[in-house]
């Protein structure tokens, strides 16, 4: 990690703010490499006052911060979960069998017409009646069959919807990384902010809706039996509601917790 930026850390945001004006959430931004909150002429303007004011070298950071400033910001977007359906057989094969049918008809009846004057008729019917058995036979086979698999359908659903019961009763919320992570929770019903920075796991409880802001983006979560991971320089914003983590822009963090950069 640069060495002015880590004496600048131990200087700390609000002994910053209190020498340079700067505002301590600026301070804050600049300190953890999260710069939402900032454009690009502000930025440039606080390093050159921190430079001044500490003596400091801080070129390394400012030329990290105009590439965040120049490149282009991308938001991830919750991949959707879908439940693909069997499509319902065709019934083509059903009927062609009867086209065959009428038409084997037809030859039997114009053969015996050529023979016999009495009995084409009564053979006749007795064909058609073996036809009209055989396509209510074909029907009933394709209704019972479309019966079975809705009811193969209706089980899998049912028992996906048990899992997740089951996984919904093992809650949990857990931050890790493998290098120094800055941390910053607030409860969303009360505001109430809490911070902390950790080189290993971090647990949440996950009964309570959080707003979470990190210093950077090198992090997995753990989220009542789901994986996330993200592997970014910039600081990431989330918010967990209702069981469930979705990353989320600067200005909805801000929006969410009441108008405030943190």
């Amino acid at each position: 990690m640069n060495e002015a930026l880590v004496k600048l850390r131990e200087i700390g945001a609000q002994k910053i703010y209190e020498k340079t004006h700067i505002p301590v959430e600026h301070v804050q931004a600049i300190l953890h490499e999260s710069y939402d909150g900032l454009n690009k002429v502000q930025f440039i303007g606080f390093i050159s006052i921190l430079e001044r004011e500490y003596g400091l070298e801080l070129k390394a950071i400012k030329l990290k911060g105009i590439t965040y400033f120049d490149g282009e910001r991308k938001e991830e977007i919750d991949e959707s979960i879908f439940i693909n359906t069997k499509p319902k057989k065709s019934h083509n094969a059903l009927y062609i069998i009867i086209a065959v049918i009428v038409f084997l008809i037809f030859l039997f009846v114009f053969y015996n017409d050529s023979k016999e004057a009495v009995k084409p008729a009564i053979q006749e019917n007795e064909i058609i009646q073996k036809v009209k058995e055989k396509v209510v036979e074909e029907v009933n086979n394709t209704a019972a069959q479309e019966t079975n698999e809705t009811v193969a359908v209706t089980e899998t659903l049912d028992q996906n919807t048990s899992v997740e019961e089951e996984q919904a009763i093992e809650k949990s919320f857990v931050i890790k990384t493998n290098t120094k992570l800055w941390i910053g929770y607030i409860e969303l019903e009360t505001n109430k902010k809490n911070q902390t920075v950790v080189s290993k796991e971090f647990s949440l409880d996950p009964n309570i809706d959080w707003l979470i802001t990190l210093g950077h983006g090198y992090v997995d979560f753990e989220v009542n039996g789901k994986e996330y991971s993200y592997k970014t320089e910039k600081g990431l914003k989330f918010l967990y509601q209702d069981g469930e983590l979705k990353p989320i822009s600067f200005k909805e963090f801000k929006r969410l917790n009441r108008g405030y950069v943190w």
